[in-house]
Protein backbone atom coordinates (compact mmCIF):
# COMPACT_ATOMS: atom_id res chain seq x y z
CA UNK A 1 0.00 0.00 0.00
CA UNK A 2 0.85 3.67 -0.60
CA UNK A 3 0.57 4.25 3.48
CA UNK A 4 0.73 3.01 6.32
CA UNK A 5 -1.27 3.33 9.52
CA UNK A 6 1.01 4.03 13.05
CA UNK A 7 0.07 4.67 15.98
CA UNK A 8 1.50 7.32 17.89
CA UNK A 9 1.21 6.64 21.80
CA UNK A 10 2.34 9.50 24.45
CA UNK A 11 3.63 8.79 28.00
CA UNK A 12 2.71 10.45 31.32
CA UNK A 13 4.94 9.71 34.88
CA UNK A 14 1.98 9.66 36.98
CA UNK A 15 1.69 9.92 40.84
CA UNK A 16 -1.12 7.31 42.33
CA UNK A 17 -3.60 8.65 44.22
CA UNK A 18 -5.52 5.41 45.06
CA UNK A 19 -7.18 2.47 43.20
CA UNK A 20 -10.93 1.53 42.33
CA UNK A 21 -12.15 -2.02 43.80
CA UNK A 22 -12.50 -4.60 40.60
CA UNK A 23 -15.53 -6.65 38.98
CA UNK A 24 -16.05 -9.72 37.80
CA UNK A 25 -12.35 -11.85 37.18
CA UNK A 26 -10.05 -8.89 38.78
CA UNK A 27 -12.56 -8.80 41.94
CA UNK A 28 -9.82 -9.23 43.92
CA UNK A 29 -7.58 -6.96 42.61
CA UNK A 30 -7.98 -3.25 41.33
CA UNK A 31 -10.12 -2.12 38.87
CA UNK A 32 -8.47 0.78 38.23
CA UNK A 33 -5.78 2.90 39.24
CA UNK A 34 -6.38 6.84 40.18
CA UNK A 35 -3.71 9.42 39.07
CA UNK A 36 -2.47 12.80 39.55
CA UNK A 37 0.50 15.05 38.17
CA UNK A 38 1.76 17.97 39.56
CA UNK A 39 0.60 21.51 37.38
CA UNK A 40 1.13 24.61 38.51
CA UNK A 41 2.93 23.55 41.84
CA UNK A 42 -0.40 21.30 42.78
CA UNK A 43 -0.81 17.87 42.67
CA UNK A 44 -3.96 17.14 40.69
CA UNK A 45 -6.18 14.01 40.31
CA UNK A 46 -5.67 13.56 35.65
CA UNK A 47 -7.74 10.49 35.46
CA UNK A 48 -7.45 6.55 35.84
CA UNK A 49 -5.97 3.55 34.12
CA UNK A 50 -7.65 0.16 34.54
CA UNK A 51 -5.95 -1.57 31.09
CA UNK A 52 -2.51 -2.78 30.48
CA UNK A 53 -2.20 -4.92 33.33
CA UNK A 54 -1.21 -8.77 33.99
CA UNK A 55 -2.35 -11.03 36.78
CA UNK A 56 0.90 -11.02 37.80
CA UNK A 57 1.38 -6.90 37.93
CA UNK A 58 -2.40 -6.82 39.28
CA UNK A 59 -1.43 -9.01 42.42
CA UNK A 60 2.22 -6.92 42.85
CA UNK A 61 0.78 -3.55 42.39
CA UNK A 62 -2.10 -4.01 45.06
CA UNK A 63 0.88 -5.77 47.37
CA UNK A 64 2.55 -2.33 47.14
CA UNK A 65 -0.21 -0.19 47.60
CA UNK A 66 -1.71 -1.91 50.62
CA UNK A 67 0.67 -0.70 52.58
CA UNK A 68 0.54 2.87 51.75
CA UNK A 69 -3.32 3.28 51.93
CA UNK A 70 -4.86 6.40 53.80
CA UNK A 71 -8.17 6.67 54.76
CA UNK A 72 -9.19 9.79 52.97
CA UNK A 73 -7.84 11.28 49.04
CA UNK A 74 -4.39 12.46 49.57
CA UNK A 75 -5.89 15.65 47.74
CA UNK A 76 -8.78 18.27 47.99
CA UNK A 77 -10.60 17.28 44.93
CA UNK A 78 -14.43 16.60 45.20
CA UNK A 79 -15.02 14.58 42.06
CA UNK A 80 -11.71 12.28 42.87
CA UNK A 81 -13.48 12.03 46.79
CA UNK A 82 -16.66 10.71 44.93
CA UNK A 83 -15.31 7.34 42.87
CA UNK A 84 -17.27 4.89 43.61
CA UNK A 85 -15.04 2.68 46.09
CA UNK A 86 -12.15 4.26 45.99
CA UNK A 87 -9.17 3.36 48.57
CA UNK A 88 -6.52 6.29 48.45
CA UNK A 89 -2.97 6.05 49.08
CA UNK A 90 -0.08 8.35 50.03
CA UNK A 91 1.30 9.93 47.05
CA UNK A 92 4.51 8.06 47.13
CA UNK A 93 4.52 5.66 43.95
CA UNK A 94 4.99 6.72 40.59
CA UNK A 95 3.85 5.08 37.54
CA UNK A 96 4.54 5.49 33.86
CA UNK A 97 1.52 5.42 31.62
CA UNK A 98 0.75 5.17 27.98
CA UNK A 99 -2.17 6.63 26.15
CA UNK A 100 -3.63 7.41 22.77
CA UNK A 101 -5.07 11.15 23.18
CA UNK A 102 -5.85 13.40 26.09
CA UNK A 103 -9.69 13.88 26.31
CA UNK A 104 -11.00 16.93 28.15
CA UNK A 105 -10.54 15.49 31.72
CA UNK A 106 -7.25 14.74 30.69
CA UNK A 107 -6.16 11.74 30.99
CA UNK A 108 -7.42 9.24 27.76
CA UNK A 109 -7.59 6.18 26.33
CA UNK A 110 -4.67 3.99 28.09
CA UNK A 111 -2.45 1.27 26.54
CA UNK A 112 -0.20 0.55 29.29
CA UNK A 113 1.19 1.18 32.69
CA UNK A 114 4.52 0.43 34.52
CA UNK A 115 4.65 0.53 38.24
CA UNK A 116 8.13 2.04 39.55
CA UNK A 117 9.27 3.37 42.75
CA UNK A 118 12.01 6.24 41.90
CA UNK A 119 14.85 7.95 43.67
CA UNK A 120 13.35 11.05 42.72
CA UNK A 121 10.88 13.47 44.47
CA UNK A 122 6.89 12.42 43.70
CA UNK A 123 7.09 16.32 42.95
CA UNK A 124 9.41 15.98 39.96
CA UNK A 125 6.31 14.40 38.26
CA UNK A 126 4.99 17.08 36.10
CA UNK A 127 1.76 16.90 33.72
CA UNK A 128 2.34 17.54 30.02
CA UNK A 129 -0.78 19.97 30.00
CA UNK A 130 1.81 22.47 27.91
CA UNK A 131 2.47 19.77 24.75
CA UNK A 132 -0.90 18.78 24.84
CA UNK A 133 -2.05 22.81 24.27
CA UNK A 134 1.09 23.07 21.57
CA UNK A 135 -0.06 20.28 19.89
CA UNK A 136 -4.29 21.90 19.74
CA UNK A 137 -2.89 25.28 18.30
CA UNK A 138 -0.86 23.20 15.81
CA UNK A 139 -4.18 21.30 14.77
CA UNK A 140 -5.96 24.66 14.83
CA UNK A 141 -3.22 26.34 12.27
Amino acid sequence: PDWRKIKILNRQDCVILGWTPGQKGRSGAFGALLLGAYGDGELRWIGQVGTGFTDAMLETVLSRLRPIEVPRPPIEDPALARVKGGHWTKPELVCDVEYLAMTSDNLGITEEARIEQRGEPVRSVRTNFHLIEEFRQLRLA
